[in-house]
């Protein structure tokens, strides 16, 4: 009786002594510097969000935030390390939709789980792309385009920065919405598309708000249609896509920072609530709208539940169309 009456109590201590450690870590976080590891090149629009990010944390709670940019296998290596992190706070990532919901569909071996090793911490930011042809081109609305493909198919051709990239599923979801053929040509980068859309190599491709909106100022690209479900500020005289007359076809490319699955929830949710805040304060909005970003603040669950979203959704896409990225 009294060893069974000692067990208890040492059983009840050791509960109240986990249950109390999670705020008590969280009130203290951070107490040294925070990482952020971009799993891209330096200059990308991920880096350019870590960073906003970094700078907002490192304002509010006087702890360096440093970024590591560590690019390859379409974000799968950084995000590798990440997963094989230390999960205390003290390591996160900013990435775009492929390691968290694509990737694993597209790449037989990776060497992370993006269930099981890691999670959302919180979204960041969201942006359409637009279909774009040159300034010049023959083609003067997405209804021209499935026109031309319907009475010549597979003869039109559009480019990407690569296979399976976000652009590459955005360009095949159209194709598979419509029924039409195209021959896609994969280039090394988003920089080689634009220069093959120019000279003509390329009839259209999907490009990013932030290019689109440049070059279009810049009079080299017309924009058909933005893949947002409403007009986007910065191009208010482009049509959506569904205003084309594409039904149904919202695809945004989005930013999430993410952490080590076992890093504790309190300190996830300090994050998450800091995050959110920076995102809706006027200087995040402004520089979200010189990003021509929109601001996605949601909470861990609703993060979660998109994310989740986008794998069933992408994934039919995947496996309809035969993708793979090896």
């Amino acid at each position: 009786m009294l060893y069974a009456r000692l067990a208890r109590r040492v059983a009840f201590g050791l509960v109240a002594l986990v249950v109390g450690a999670a705020p008590s870590a969280a009130q203290d976080y951070p107490a040294k510097p925070i990482r952020i590891i971009v799993p891209y090149p330096a200059g990308g629009g991920n880096d350019l969000l870590a960073r906003v990010i970094g700078e907002h944390l490192t304002r509010v709670w006087g702890q360096p935030v440093v970024i590591e940019n560590r690019a390859g296998a379409a974000g799968n290596i950084g995000t590798a390390l990440l997963a094989q992190s230390a999960p205390d706070g003290y390591s996160l990532a900013v990435t775009a939709m492929g390691p968290p919901a694509t990737n694993s569909f597209l790449y037989k071996n990776l060497n992370f789980d993006p269930v099981k090793d890691i999670v959302p911490v919180a979204m960041i930011a969201q942006a359409p792309n637009a279909v774009v042809v040159k300034a010049d081109s023959p083609f003067r609305s997405v209804k021209d385009l499935i026109t031309a493909a319907r009475a010549s198919p597979s003869k039109l051709n559009y480019g990407t920065p690569g296979i399976a990239t976000s652009l590459h599923l955005a360009s095949a979801l159209f194709a598979n919405r419509e029924g039409l053929k195209f021959e896609h040509i994969a280039y090394r980068g988003n920089p080689q598309v634009l220069e093959a859309v120019l000279k003509g190599e390329i009839q259209w491709a999907f490009d990013s708000i932030q290019q689109v909106v440049a070059q279009t100022r810049a009079g080299t690209y017309r924009a058909l249609a933005v893949s947002s479900a409403t007009r986007w500020p910065q191009l208010p005289d482009v049509p959506t896509m569904i205003e084309a007359g594409v039904p149904d076809f919202v695809v945004m490319a989005w930013f999430v920072v993410l952490a080590p699955s076992q890093t504790p929830r309190a300190v996830v949710e300090k994050l998450n609530g800091e995050i959110n805040r920076g995102l809706v304060s006027a200087e995040g909005k402004t520089r979200f709208a010189d990003l021509a970003m929109e601001p996605m603040p949601m909470s861990t669950a609703d993060a979660d539940r998109f994310i989740r979203g986008e794998r069933e959704r992408w994934s039919q896409l995947i496996r309809a169309e035969k993708i793979t990225a090896e």
